[in-house]
């Protein structure tokens, strides 16, 4: 999902008044103080708790189609009218099977949403960003939780709060795993060195040059690995509904 909380470079969403549409800028992260400052923490704790609170709307989107309900369709144009029939959703989304997953600031965020939406039923965290996730007590947590790792980005610090989510199984019934992928960098489990391979490869080289943030791995295999992982996770801690049949 594309969050509001000014952490993407671009945002573009419907205004209010449905005329047309708006852009939120990007907020840097001089505005929230000194990185390892409380103000600058207080500000992703600002954040994050906005993006809970996004995870638990489309939560609550999703119950509702289920339900059968009609929900607010913000992409209609003035004037119109709504002609989707919601009763065809009804029943129709397995709600016990709720899965939230998310890169980097969204690992984070997966961890939070866990904690205050019992609808999510697991969680994915691929290569996150520990920081804010500082002050969490990692016992509080029930559902299972994954982590894969790419090998470069976590620091000692980072790789101890995760060892906390861990060793906390020990307290639940849920289970808990940790991979790391061997010659990653942090982007490299995203889409972006997908994106690159259209590019000369002189090109990539001199950006990596400028930029260091692309391995020499090939990112088919990062993310097939990646899949491979998170489907074995899932069929392993998820009820006996789910299933990848295609």
């Amino acid at each position: 999902m594309e969050h509001r909380d000014e952490s993407a470079y671009a945002t573009v969403y419907p205004s209010q008044d449905q005329d047309g549409f708006e852009w939120l800028p990007y907020r840097t992260m001089d505005s929230y103080g000194a990185y390892d400052g409380e103000t600058h923490f207080d500000g992703r704790q600002e954040q994050m708790r906005l993006r809970v609170s996004e995870i638990r709307a489309v939560c609550e989107l999703l119950e509702n189609l289920n339900l059968g309900n009609p929900i607010n369709n913000v992409f209609l144009e003035p004037g119109t009218t709504d002609n989707q029939d919601y009763a065809q959703f009804k029943d129709r989304i397995d709600m016990e099977s709720i899965i939230a997953a998310g890169h980097s600031y969204g690992g984070a965020t997966v961890i939070f949403s866990l904690d205050q939406e019992p609808r999510l039923k697991m969680g994915i965290c691929l290569d996150s960003w520990m920081y804010s996730l500082r002050d969490f007590r990692a016992e509080t947590l029930k559902q299972p939780l994954l982590f894969i790792n790419m090998e470069n980005f976590q620091s000692d610090v980072a790789l101890l709060k995760i060892r906390q989510f861990v060793s906390a199984e020990e307290g639940t019934s849920k289970g808990r795993e940790v991979f790391k992928i061997k010659g990653t960098r942090h982007p490299d489990i995203s889409d972006f060195p997908m994106l690159l391979l259209s590019y000369p490869g002189w090109i990539i080289s001199a950006v990596n040059w400028v930029v260091p943030l692309l391995s020499k791995a090939d990112p088919f295999s990062v993310h097939q690995a990646t899949v491979s992982l998170c489907m074995d996770f899932v069929t392993k801690h998820g009820n006996d509904s789910i299933n990848f049949s295609f």
